[in-house]
């Protein structure tokens, strides 16, 4: 394998590496005997490319580059409080307004 072969498989393991790490379901999180597991949308970009010059007869000729990048969105949650499952999704709503919305459904499972 070339050089700028190698550059973009070494760019192409690290993002598979951190698509493995950003799963879709995150870790079950517990408050007040209430699970939360957050859902998350995972999106991927990658792109790379180079000039090898050993074909001019210069070894030593070679350029080249490669990224990756991963992101995670929290889409909705998952909550679980003796056995009955809501979801609360996140989309269309200001930080903020999430957050009240996620504190709102914890106090209304508390009352349950």
């Amino acid at each position: 394998m070339n050089k700028i072969a190698d550059i973009i498989s070494a760019a192409a393991d690290k993002a598979n590496v951190a698509l493995k790490e950003n799963s879709v379901l995150g870790d079950p999180i517990t408050i007040d005997g209430i699970m939360i597991i957050p859902v998350y949308k995972l999106s991927f970009g990658f792109g790379g490319g180079g000039l090898d010059g050993t074909k001019n007869k210069n070894a030593d000729s070679v350029a080249g580059g490669a990224g990756a990048g991963v992101t995670k969105k929290p889409v909705s949650y998952i909550t679980i409080q003796n056995g009955e499952v809501s979801i609360l999704y996140a989309d269309d709503t200001t930080k903020q307004d999430f957050i009240s919305k996620i504190l709102s459904t914890i106090a209304k499972l508390r009352s349950k």
